[in-house]
Formats: C-alpha cells, structure tokens, sequence
C-alpha cells in the first residue's frame, strides 16, 4: 500500500527558511537540525488500496497552490493547497499500440500552467493545464529520447528550459 503524504514544515520564531538553520552543538550526532522546527503530517491523499497502486512521483507548483501525483495507473490527480482533489487526467502513452510504460517523474513549469511528465517509454511530455482547475489538459510539447527518462526539472528561472535525464 502506498499513500502520498505531505509534509509542512513550520518554523517557530523565524522568517528564514529551515535551510538557513543548520546549528547543532559540538559532539552532537545525526543530521543538522533546525532549533523550533515541527514536521507535521498534514493527511493522506490516496486511499490505501491492495495491489499495485504506488504513488511514483509528487510534485508542488513552485507558488504552492497545486499538488501533482501520478501513480501506477498512470493518472495524474491535481490537488490544491489543502490536499483536496480538484482533476485527474490519463497519461498517454508514446506508441498508442504499446501502454506498457511507467511514469517516473513529474515537475511543474514555473508558472504552474504546465506539467512536465517523464516515462519509461523514451519520452517526456508537457501538458497544459491552464489556470482554472477544470480547464481542458493536453500534450503541447514532446520530447522523444533514446531510452526511458529516469528524473527531470524544470528551473524556476528558466521556464523555457526542461532539463532531464536519461
């Protein structure tokens, strides 16, 4: 069973984010932490199923209004800033004959408006979503490789460049 769960973090005293806190006394072991800082679980956004229903990847829009997921099914379901599902759509696959793919990653554009979604069938594509949640999503660009795209990222600085790997 695989639940995607989000994490938020808040901080105690600071406007700083938790990065700029890495402070930990002399002769103490395990990883920096930041003084005041609270993880908290904010709530399941799958059901948990039997079989195979993994989530694959999650990805927030850098203004942090939209939440993606894909799973095993190969849907993409929206979520906004509370974690309640607004849409879903069905990937597609790059050869209509052969839906044997996976989906291994997704990333938002920097804008929120687009979707990049990296799959095991040697291509990324790029879908539209709009502004409004029910708007129409379709493929506006695609980008076909030699062999499966295993991560990608889509800088905020750069919003007409996708990098990825292979």
């Amino acid at each position: 069973r695989s639940t995607a769960q989000p994490l938020t973090l808040k901080e105690e005293g600071s406007d700083l984010p938790s990065s700029h806190h890495n402070h930990r006394q002399a002769g103490q072991a395990g990883p920096p932490s930041a003084p005041g800082m609270q993880l908290r679980y904010l709530k399941n956004l799958h059901a948990p199923v039997d079989g195979m229903s993994k989530v694959t990847s999650i990805s927030w829009s850098n203004n942090n209004t939209r939440l993606a997921t894909v799973a095993a099914d190969k849907i993409v379901q929206l979520f906004d800033e509370q974690g309640d599902k607004q849409d879903r759509f069905s990937t597609k696959p790059a050869d209509r004959a052969n839906r044997t793919y996976i989906v291994k990653t997704i990333a938002f554009s920097p804008d929120g408006t687009k979707l990049a979604v990296a799959q095991s069938d040697n291509i990324v594509f790029v879908y539209k979503l709009g502004t409004d949640w029910k708007d129409k999503k379709s493929i506006c660009n695609k980008f076909a490789q030699t062999s499966s795209v295993t991560c990608l990222c889509w800088p905020s600085t750069h919003p007409n460049e996708l990098v990825f790997g292979l």
